[in-house]
């Protein structure tokens, strides 16, 4: 039944509930007048909010916070993954059938196009997947020093960096350290606003490319951050080689993503982790990676693994040189 929990979830965020309780706790009727509600379907609504966890009910029939809305509240991490992941898939994973079957994704049986084209047409999906992004680029960013030793590093090149909340939070840490985002024109957009924000507009260059087709040159280390899972293993062999072309002889590329266990168990973390890699199936026809998997691609390109460290959002960093470079 965890499609219902879902649904119920993504409903409560959609009318800013988590939002709405945050101060005060209210009743079934304010919450009915303020989001536009049914007040009887509302309160029923609220109840099952309940049993899940997202808000709790007092003798008077004040719907109050949880632990769990406090996160779902705007601007945190899991607001933005619920607005987005459930908006994109939901449709799709009603066709699993279709990609176990096919091999191909569902999403574009239920939308008639591929994830990415749908979404350019559609601008509110844009916002939604911009935003998440940045959400959880921005936690990762503030690990990201803490896992590598960037100290070394004079110019990162962040591919598919998107409105540049990693970024902002690495420049953030490393002073002298300069940046440049690569991104498709829509990906980019809220970008300057951010680094602005941050403080560190002035030490880093937006440029709109392809990753599939090259990636500026002159960079120390060159970071795919959530990109390699979008893709299956020939798109994703082609955009590791497209960096490591631009890599210098002592060039650095960092890559986070999930890292998959060869073998599954029955457990809360390898629950996530195959969820994860059957969305990328059923949605964009890409997957999650074992550490092994990586290895492979990375060879194809003339590279190797070097260091592996994990961060805090349950995602790793891998870190990988030219085959000809000695260990760092």
């Amino acid at each position: 039944m965890g499609y219902r929990a879902s649904q119920a979830v993504g409903l409560a965020v959609e009318l800013a509930i988590p939002d709405r309780v945050a101060d005060r706790a209210k009743t079934a009727a304010q919450l009915a007048q303020a989001t536009g509600s049914d007040e009887d379907s509302l309160h029923r609504f609220l109840r099952g909010l309940c049993a899940l966890g997202v808000l709790t009910e007092d003798e008077q029939g004040h719907f109050g916070p949880t632990p769990l809305s406090t996160r779902l509240r705007s601007g945190q991490r899991e607001h933005a993954l619920a607005r987005m992941t459930l908006s994109e898939g939901y449709a799709a994973w009603a066709e699993l059938g279709h990609s176990v079957q096919t091999g191909k994704p569902a999403y574009e049986l239920v939308h008639g196009l591929p994830r990415w084209e749908h979404m350019a047409g559609n601008p509110d999906a844009i916002e939604r997947f911009n935003a998440a992004m940045a959400a959880s680029a921005q936690v990762d960013g503030k690990a990201l020093s803490d896992a590598c030793d960037l100290s070394e590093i004079s110019t990162l090149v962040d591919i598919g960096g998107g409105r540049g909340a990693l970024m902002a939070a690495v420049l953030t840490a490393h002073p002298k350290m300069r940046g440049v985002i690569v991104d498709l024109k829509p990906g980019l957009e809220g970008a300057p606003a951010q680094l602005e924000t941050a403080g560190v507009a002035g030490r880093c260059e937006m440029v709109v490319g392809n990753f599939f087709d090259s990636v500026p040159r002159g960079g120390n280390a060159y970071l795919l951050r959530w990109i390699l899972h979008d893709w299956d293993d020939k798109d994703a062999a082609r955009i590791i080689a497209v960096c490591a072309e631009a890599m210098p002889p002592n060039g650095r590329l960092l890559v986070i993503e999930r890292l998959m266990p060869e073998r599954f168990r029955a457990t809360s973390d390898d629950l996530r982790l195959v969820m994860a890699d059957l969305h990328m199936m059923v949605v964009l026809g890409g997957r999650e990676r074992t550490e092994a998997e990586f290895r492979i691609l990375f060879a194809a390109a003339g590279l190797k693994l070097i260091r592996k460290a994990p961060l805090l959002t349950g995602t790793w960093v891998l870190e990988s040189v030219k085959s000809s470079t000695k260990p760092i």
